[in-house]
């Protein structure tokens, strides 16, 4: 009988060979296969701890989730990928001419890779244009913005350092032209002036700064003063209007408006929505649209900030959570919108305020760690469960959620039956079960390859059988969190991957 006793955290654990086929023990650790994996598709948005994060580019809509950077196309129903950064991604900024993008992420695994770093690219190409900051930032690089003006040359981003550190570069020569600590609370967002690259919008807990840099590249700030009105535990967005004054949204309710180049509120909206407001866009008619947190609604406002006439405010539904990003997608009296929500949705509204309003998915994903993943017998539909207590049934080809259910605990694993007619879930495990850096495997039904997810965020493929130590795989990154489950369809055309904590779903093509 032939077996392998291995030591995980000092516990004895013994590993059979598997009895359905003979495997011969080879005698020299394996080349890396031949075959490869292509992303296909994401299954997931960033919306439970990020904003701003969602922009139109040349008709298509970016976005991220985990370690990846989408580019969907609602025309095509198609997505591209820019798969460069190492672990999660906080930040997404638009450069003024419309196509170059810049991307910050967290500390990584990897002691030089995994130091947080913004990437700067083409989101046509897909193409790094230059990589800033590394070793500069601390913990992750929150937000990020372009200057407007003087052809988009300066970008600023603020770390999770303690002091919360706003640095301004020069981006094309990769060059720090200053740097000071932004505030002694978390930072929440950063912009440019519309019309003065020497000005900037900083918010966050506590406070809202606006800054100036001189001629001699010193920078000096000026608080926001509150006077006689409700100073916010946070102010949580920022906007421009047509007057460049600065619009923000707090998590009183309320919003704000400072006086374009002062740091006194001169107008305000009380109570516009119950809990926080979560962002606040304005369209080119001079309305504001904002969105709230625990009333889950959009609304309307007018350029004199009442509430806009015959405008119904439209409530998203409990499923699909507050609207955490409102990008406007037309400026007619059909308004439209894309959503991206704090349950990590991805939403299409059309007719907002009409009264006759129409809202659908553009993406569904869990909001909660994701261990929990099958394929079927068929291999045309996948389960998916999570922490968040919701199962998901989806298509593989359409990657539509067919059904959704919620259950009464956080749910671990699920598999179906072998008909394919029932689908079992099973909950979590205790706390303080044992684990090791390889959460799961899977072998390809042709017994050519092996895939492993591991807790550095990577999906593995091997040769099989791999039974030598050091044998040499192809990795693949894409996920910013331990990989919790790998699955090869019954065809062995693709490969699904599911992300703990970054709450995502990789669709993988075997190429």
């Amino acid at each position: 009988e032939q077996s392998l006793r291995i030591y995980l955290r000092g516990r004895p654990v013994v590993l059979y060979a598997p009895s359905s086929m003979p495997i011969e023990k080879e005698s020299k650790p394996n080349d890396a296969p031949s075959e490869t994996l292509s992303l296909e598709w994401v299954f997931g948005y960033r919306g439970r701890d990020s904003r701003s994060n969602i922009f139109l580019v040349n008709d298509e809509i970016v976005y991220f989730t985990a370690g990846v950077i989408v580019s969907y196309d609602p025309s095509t129903g198609t997505q591209r990928h820019y798969l460069e950064h190492t672990d999660d991604i906080k930040s997404l900024a638009l450069h003024p001419d419309g196509v170059t993008m810049a991307s910050g992420q967290v500390a990584g695994h990897d002691k030089k890779a995994g130091k947080p770093h913004v990437r700067v690219w083409d989101s046509k190409t897909f193409k790094t244009l230059a990589v800033i900051g590394i070793g500069e930032f601390d913990r992750a690089v929150a937000c990020i913005c372009f200057s407007k003006t003087n052809n988009g040359d300066r970008l600023a981003a603020v770390d999770e350092s303690n002091d919360h550190v706003l640095s301004v570069w020069e981006w094309r020569k990769k060059k720090k032209l200053l740097d000071t600590k932004a505030h002694g609370e978390s930072v929440f967002a950063a912009e440019f002036l519309p019309n003065d690259d020497s000005g900037i919008i900083t918010c966050g807990k506590s406070h809202i700064c606006f800054w100036t840099i001189g001629d001699d590249l010193k920078i000096s700030k000026r608080m926001g003063i509150f006077e006689k009105y409700p100073k916010p535990k946070a102010i949580l967005c920022i906007a421009f209007n047509a007057n460049n004054d600065v619009v923000s949204g707090d998590s009183n309710g309320n919003i704000y408006v400072w006086g374009a180049g002062g740091n006194r509120i001169t107008q305000s909206i009380k109570d516009a929505h119950e809990g926080s407001v979560f962002d606040v866009a304005v369209l080119e008619s001079g309305e504001i649209v904002t969105g709230g947190s625990r009333d889950r609604k959009i609304k309307l406002w007018d350029s004199s900030y009442k509430a806009a006439e015959n405008a119904e405010p439209l409530e998203l539904s409990e499923d699909m959570g507050a609207p955490r990003c409102i990008v406007p997608t037309k400026f007619d009296n059909g308004k439209a919108f894309v959503v991206g929500t704090l349950r990590n949705c991805l939403l299409e509204c059309d007719n907002a305020f009409s009264g006759e309003s129409n809202i659908k998915y553009l993406n569904q994903g869990h909001s909660d760690e994701l261990w929990g993943a099958s394929i079927n017998p068929a291999g045309d539909k996948f389960v998916s469960c999570a922490h968040d207590k919701v199962v998901f049934l989806w298509d593989l080809e359409s990657r539509q959620v067919l059904w959704s259910k919620t259950v009464d605990e956080e749910a671990q694993s699920a598999t179906f039956s072998p008909d394919g007619s029932l689908i079992a879930v099973g909950s979590i495990w205790p706390e303080g079960s044992d684990g090791t850096d390889i959460n799961a495997v899977a072998r390809s039904f042709n017994n050519n390859l092996l895939a492993t997810g591991d807790d550095f965020g990577m999906v593995n493929l091997f040769k099989y059988p791999c039974n030598q130590p050091k044998s040499s795989s192809n990795h693949y990154n894409g996920h910013s969190s331990h990989v919790t489950n790998v699955l090869f369809t019954p065809n062995d055309a693709k490969l699904l991957s599911t992300g703990g904590q970054d709450n995502t779903m990789l669709l993988w093509k075997v190429e």
